[in-house]
């Protein structure tokens, strides 16, 4: 039963202490998630083709795409 009791608030104390480690999400976040565009199938249905477009922060633009394959 102590052990339990132990356990509990130690949670208690853990939880609150993980969620402050945590920051909100600003917006140099948002615009450093990459842009992906221009799905393509491949004719068999297998392959999957995309453009990724990245934030360039030294030309303050979104450089252009890389293709990705799945």
């Amino acid at each position: 039963m102590t052990r339990r009791l132990f356990l509990v608030l130690w949670s208690l104390v853990l939880v609150p202490a993980a969620a402050l480690a945590q920051r909100p999400m600003s917006i140099v976040d948002l615009i450093s998630v990459p842009v992906v565009s221009d799905p393509q199938l491949s004719p068999d249905g297998a392959n999957l083709v995309y453009v990724q477009a990245d934030a360039d922060w030294t030309a303050n633009k979104r450089r252009p795409g890389d293709v990705g394959r799945t």
